[in-house]
This record gives C-alpha cells, structure tokens and sequence, in this order.
C-alpha cells in the first residue's frame, strides 16, 4: 500500500461566543473556527482524515503540506508512521501533526479496527467534562449558561476559563459560576498562564478551600518549573500542566521537577497521535494521569485505549462536519465502532464551509 494523494482543505465554521481571550481594548467577538482537514488516499482504495483548528488564516499549513511534505510523503507506505514522521517532521512539524492523525485513522481503518480497539481497547467509554465554558473571555452569565447547557446533556463536569488579570475579579467569577452549577459536580479552573506565584498560592488556597475544585490549571507561564513544584507541594488541589507544549522534553522536564499534575498534551501541539502516545508512556512511568486537550474526535479513543488517560475533553466545534458525531451516554463520551476515527465528512459541509487557499 502506498499514498498516492494528500489533500489538505480549509475551513471556516460559524462560533455564537468567542472561544479566546481578545486583546487589551478589543471586545470579544464571535471569530469563526478556521480547521483543518487532511486527506490521505492509497493505492489500495484505503484512505485516512486528520483534522484540527488552526491559529490564523491556516494557509501557511495548507502551503507546507501541498508543497513539502506531500512531495516527500508520495508513494510511501502509511503504515509506517515512524519512518514519514523520522522523514519530514523537523520540516514543518505543526502542520505534519494533521498527517500523522491521518496516517493513525488509516492505519486503523486498514486493520478492521476502531483506533481504541488499535490502541489497547482499555474501555468502551470515557469520562468526559465540557471545555465550552473554557473561554477566559465568556463573561459570568454566558459561562453559566454553558455550563447549565453540558450538564442538561449529561456532561457532569465543566471546565471554566478566568482572564487571570485580576484575582479579584477572577475570584468572583469563579464562586459564581460554583453556586450556580452546583457543589456535586467535576469542576476545573483555568487561568492561562497569567498568574505568577505570589498570586497563584492564595488563589490556589481559595479554590482549594473555598471552592472546592478538582484541577487548577495553566496557573503559571509554561517553562516556570520551578514554581509549578513549589505551587504543587503547597496546595493538594491538583495542578493541569502541559496544553501549549509543543515538544516531549517540556513535559519530561516537568515530571523531573516532582510537580504533582496531571498532563493535558494538546495532539495538535505536540505533533499529531505518535509524540502524543510516547507522552502518555512517560506519564505512565511516572504515575501521573493525563487528560488530552480538547479534540474530542481523537481524544475520546487515546481514553478509552490506553491505560492512565483519565477522561476525555468534549467541545462540539467540529460536529457540523461530520455525519455521525460523538455521542454522550449516561454521562460518558463513547468511542465509534466504525475502524479508524470512526468519522467522516459531510461532503455539503465540506461544500459550505470550505474556503479558497
């Protein structure tokens, strides 16, 4: 079997809220989602998808993989995932992460098999919490009104974004959003990185003891190691670490310190399914838990195959592309039995919101 196409296809899917943080003096506007998408074909009629949000206007990706990795990439075997990231990673590492999804959902779909089942078929469903609240920007209401929204569909958890420019602030929002959705469900708090530690222990303390909250996450600038070992060894709310890294050394680095975190490697950021299953590795080793960051499509099958994943973060930004999303049951997100991904495109959607490169 070999590749014999690689189609990269961008798109830009409608938002109702903002999903990030605007910039000082600018209003947060409802900004679409620009994605993604990467098809592999084969010789053998066997194809892949690889698919993910992207920063920017997403051309530069597009750019990259139709003029330097799918030249380099023609005719190999996909099954061979180590030998084309070992060929072509170091030259566009951020855009070859939509391939080397690709090459697993193929991979999967050549074996007869889910990814889950591919990967070790732990369980057949995940525990899931909500990341649509995330949003720093969301002001007080609409974050309750997210929250309110995942837990009517059954979601029993809710991760919650603050601005982390006023702790004040911060911490009024927080005991808000707490009152309002209840003291009985998993709830998590992210700050983005904007604190530093003489204002990330108190509000550690305050959401330890005030609030009563299962992580606090992203508290610190990333390579602050140092004051992540410090901050862990004086809260016991765990620490949430790791969303923006971008490479395995960052989270070896951060198990040498001893921090007490769960790792939440980003597929997308670290490199695609491959550097993320390595991580999951070392973090086994290390008995710390890991949680992959958003993506549902892929992070619900890394939950249920492989041991130490403790849930799955669900946002259904992608959902209109796709005929048959992921479905919630009885409050868990539960993986596709169709091989690979178990996903695929609307070929209208792809038609509606697809945009000129």
């Amino acid at each position: 079997m070999r590749l014999t196409r690689i189609v990269p296809t961008l798109l830009r899917l409608p938002r109702e809220r903002a999903v990030a943080l605007p910039l000082a003096g600018q209003s947060a506007a409802a900004v679409p989602l620009t994605v993604l998408l990467v098809q592999l074909e084969t010789d053998a009629g066997v194809a892949g998808i690889g698919f993910g949000c992207v920063v920017g206007s997403g051309r530069a990706m597009v750019a990259a993989i139709e003029d330097d990795l799918a030249p380099r990439l023609a005719g190999e075997d996909p099954l061979l995932h180590e030998r084309l990231g070992a060929m072509v990673r170091s030259i566009d590492g951020a855009a070859y992460a939509f391939i080397d999804i690709a090459l697993w959902d193929l991979k999967a779909r050549a074996a007869g098999l889910p990814l889950w089942r591919l990967l070790g078929g732990l369980r057949d469903r995940a525990k899931v919490f909500s990341a649509e609240a995330g949003s720093a920007s969301l002001n007080t209401a609409d974050t309750i009104a997210l929250g309110r929204a995942a837990l009517a569909r059954g979601i029993k958890g809710v991760r919650i974004g603050v601005p982390g420019i006023d702790p004040e602030a911060d911490s009024q929002k927080i005991l808000a959003v707490r009152d309002a959705l209840g003291e009985d469900i998993w709830f998590a708090v992210s700050v983005a990185e904007r604190y530093d530690y003489e204002t990330a222990l108190p509000m550690g303390r305050f959401i330890e003891e005030e609030v009563g909250a299962d992580w606090f996450e992203d508290p610190l600038a990333d390579g602050d190691v140092t004051s992540y070992s410090r901050l862990s060894s004086r809260i016991d709310t765990p620490l949430a670490v790791g969303a923006n890294y971008t490479s395995t050394d960052q989270f070896v680095r951060m198990l040498e310190s001893g921090t007490r975190a769960i790792l939440r490697p980003d597929v997308l950021n670290v490199g695609g399914i491959t550097p993320w299953l390595k991580i999951a590795a070392l973090a086994e080793l290390n008995h710390r838990p890991v949680v992959p960051h958003l993506l549902p499509e892929v992070g619900v099958h890394l939950a249920c195959g492989l041991p130490g994943v403790q849930a799955a973060e669900f946002v259904p930004w992608l959902d209109p592309l796709f005929v048959e999303p992921l479905a919630i049951e009885n409050g868990s997100l539960v993986p596709p039995i169709k091989p690979g991904l178990g996903l695929e495109p609307i070929p209208e959607a792809l038609t509606r919101y697809g945009i000129e490169h």
